[in-house]
């Protein structure tokens, strides 16, 4: 089972993929699209990862908020009650993903030392029950 699917728009890859390799240097199962494979139905892979992920990063953007497949994948997050939100780039974000605290990952230095990540990993950790490093 996945521990965590990133969502992010692909002008946001950089920053997604330094996300994806900072998690995964914690010991995370990080899942994101670079996996697809050729032939695979995009939409039903998604939906199958997403089903058995135990939480869903969502990286907002003045790109993500206007994709269709973002707001599609935060959506079906939020329904399972695995979503965190996070901001690479300020943005009003729309209903119903405005009423969630989201984490402000702007000024984040894109190294998986950098103190921004701390409360990153704390979310995944509240949802997929793993304890805190001491």
């Amino acid at each position: 089972m996945t521990d965590i699917f990133i969502s992010y728009k692909r002008e946001d890859r950089q920053k997604a993929r330094a996300i994806a390799e900072a998690l995964a240097k914690t010991g995370l199962d990080v899942w994101w699209d670079i996996e697809l494979l050729p032939g695979q139905k995009f939409t039903d892979e998604i939906n199958a990862v997403i089903d058995q992920a135990k939480a869903v990063i969502v990286l907002w953007t003045p790109q993500s908020i206007a994709s269709h497949w973002v707001l599609s994948e935060a959506t079906h997050a939020l329904r399972r009650d695995i979503l965190i939100p996070a901001w690479i780039e300020h943005v009003e974000l729309p209903v119903p993903f405005n009423t969630l605290h989201t984490l402000d990952l702007t000024e984040w230095n894109g190294t998986p030392v950098d103190r921004l990540l701390e409360g990153l990993i704390a979310g995944i950790q509240r949802l997929i029950g793993q304890p805190k490093e001491s």
